[in-house]
């Protein structure tokens, strides 16, 4: 096949793409309760249409998913680091390990608070507490994690 018809091809399925909308009874980011009748605004992400509120939430959506792309990896990578760090305190390492991994993981959680891997889920939970929750979680973390290395020496 030349090369162009590949390319033809190509292009044709992705114009064949369907944007799928997806309606919710309440904006995907702060999670207001839509105006019945009123036209919600729609925040592509990737071949879905989600409904918020107003602009500004449209164009935060829109923020949010974009850092999700980029740095949803290196709060997955942090994670694993954490879990090596802890399985080796496991094996018989000091205790530094652990603590030092869950002070990583709170420090991972409040850097990147990016840990939902499909985007239906903000239909039942706003982005916005999904951010304030994993941040919350990521502070707590962090204070347990210094707490244990100042006790420990």
């Amino acid at each position: 096949m030349s090369g162009k018809r590949a390319g033809k091809k190509r292009a044709a399925a992705v114009q064949s793409k369907k944007i799928e909308s997806v309606r919710g009874e309440r904006c995907v980011y702060c999670g207001k309760p839509l105006e019945a009748g009123g036209e919600p605004f729609e925040a592509t992400v990737k071949s879905r249409r989600f409904h918020t509120c107003c602009a500004s939430c449209k164009e935060a959506t829109e923020r949010y998913v974009l850092l999700d792309k980029r740095k949803k990896v290196w709060l997955y990578l942090t994670l694993l680091l954490c879990a090596a760090g802890i399985i080796i305190s496991a094996m018989g390492a000091a205790n530094l390990f652990m603590y030092g991994s869950i002070l990583l993981a709170g420090i991972g959680f409040l850097a990147f608070p990016y840990p939902i891997t499909t985007f239906e889920t903000f239909l039942s939970c706003p982005i916005q507490r999904v951010t304030v929750i994993t941040r919350a979680v990521g502070a707590l973390l962090s204070v347990l994690g210094l707490l244990f290395l100042l006790l420990a020496h």
